[in-house]
């Protein structure tokens, strides 16, 4: 019984086995069909090794398979670091609906963020200059009263070097900067702003009774009793800057960018206040010219703002530490110029510290080219004016060395156009 239940077994597995067509697989690498007998030529019925034509009926085709191979970059890994970041791989890892990558296609410069790339600057500036010490520079004796607002002193005190510097108007300058990208993590930007100088004079007249006091009238003969004076104040200011940027996040790329800045720094202030007495018939002038010269380092931070399609703004401040080489030449001379009371030359090396802000309003006409328009503030601290060093004593001694004490403010307004390539 055992072995007829084998002899049907076998019987029936060769009618199934030879009855049914061989499965055909889809080759996903060359588009062809693997069988699972031996592969036959095109166009030709594949025969079964062990049946006969009669038995190997022709097999239907089956679909080919709809598997196919995963599109790059996503079948291997990634290989790009942010400091190598280009537009093609931004957008292909944040996907088509991510808005970085959409904004980076549209305003870029470069066809790739984080491609190489040179930028430059010219902008109109103009600025203002407050700050200085209060002075008395010329008194009428024969005037007293209330208190004067603009000077806030009494009436009496003519001229002051805070009249003269209410004078300064907002003068015009030009600042160019250059700067370089080599990726998305990194900049290298060197600006270079020069102002035109600022300049302001009083005059001021009197009955012979106007007067600079020394504190003894023997000491100057020509500045007491005097019947006119006037006041000359000029300053001058210009600064270069280099400064490496690290981008935390890419600038023109994402809806924020944020970035650190160090770099190093130069300025030269120069300032000369002159006073002239009248005393008929002699005139006699009082004179200081100071000059600083500041070398540093400073430290700040930069976010950007990209919200619309053509407008952005951003926010840049900084803060710097500075070796102050301050000089300054002090002259008194006395009966009409004949007689010269004070002349020293002294120089006097300083620290001196800054704080520099500026708000960025860009309107971009096209993806290399912006319009910019910004307000800015700065303070310089521990420097030398002019007017600080006008020492009112009758000693020969006095004004033989350099005051670095004093601070000078600066309003900026500034419009530029900027340009990528």
């Amino acid at each position: 019984m055992a072995h007829m239940s084998k002899k049907i077994i076998a019987l029936v597995s060769t009618v199934i086995f030879t009855s049914l067509p061989s499965i055909e697989f889809a080759d996903t690498t060359t588009g062809n069909s693997a069988t699972s007998g031996a592969s036959s030529a095109p166009g030709e019925v594949e025969q079964n090794p062990t049946t006969t034509p009669e038995q190997n009926p022709p097999r239907a085709k089956t679909r080919p398979s709809s598997i196919k191979p995963l599109p790059a970059p996503f079948n291997q890994e990634p290989s790009e670091t942010l400091d190598s970041l280009s537009s093609d791989s931004l957008q292909q890892k944040s996907g088509s609906g991510d808005y970085s990558a959409t904004y980076a296609k549209r305003s870029s410069p470069r066809q790739r963020v984080g491609d190489p790339f040179w930028s430059a600057d010219l902008e109109l500036l103009f600025v203002k200059r407050k700050g200085v010490k209060q002075k008395f520079l010329a008194v009428d004796t024969s005037v007293s009263g209330d208190i004067d607002p603009l000077c806030m002193c009494p009436q009496g005190r003519v001229i002051t070097s805070n009249q003269l510097m209410n004078l300064f108007v907002w003068e015009p300058g030009v600042r160019a900067t250059l700067g370089y990208s080599p990726n998305a993590r990194q900049s290298v930007i060197a600006a270079v702003s020069w102002i035109n100088e600022w300049e302001s004079k009083k005059t001021a007249t009197a009955d012979q009774t106007l007067k600079h006091d020394f504190g003894d009238p023997d000491y100057a003969l020509d500045y007491s009793e005097a019947s006119k004076a006037t006041g000359r104040y000029t300053s001058h200011l210009w600064d270069a800057e280099v400064n490496y940027w690290r981008h935390y996040t890419p600038r023109d790329a994402d809806y924020f960018s944020v970035s650190g800045i160090i770099g190093l720094r130069g300025f030269y202030l120069g300032e000369h206040l002159r006073l002239e007495f009248h005393k008929p018939p002699d005139r006699s002038s009082f004179w200081t010219m100071s000059k600083n010269r500041l070398y540093g380092a400073q430290v700040g931070g930069n976010l950007q703002v990209n919200p619309w399609r053509h407008w952005s703004w951003e926010w840049t401040a900084k803060a710097g530490v500075f070796a102050n080489w301050a000089t300054d030449i002090n002259w008194l001379g006395d009966q009409n110029n004949t007689v010269v009371l004070r002349s020293h030359h002294s120089s006097a090396v300083g620290c001196s510290y800054l704080i520099d802000t500026d708000l960025l309003l860009v309107y971009r006409f096209r993806a290399y080219c912006r319009a910019m328009f910004g307000f800015g503030l700065m303070g310089l601290w521990g420097v030398a004016t002019a007017p600080g060093q006008l020492i009112s004593q009758h000693i020969p001694q006095a004004g033989d060395e350099v005051g670095i004490g004093g601070k000078v403010y600066f309003q900026k307004l500034s419009l530029g156009i900027s340009l990528d390539f």
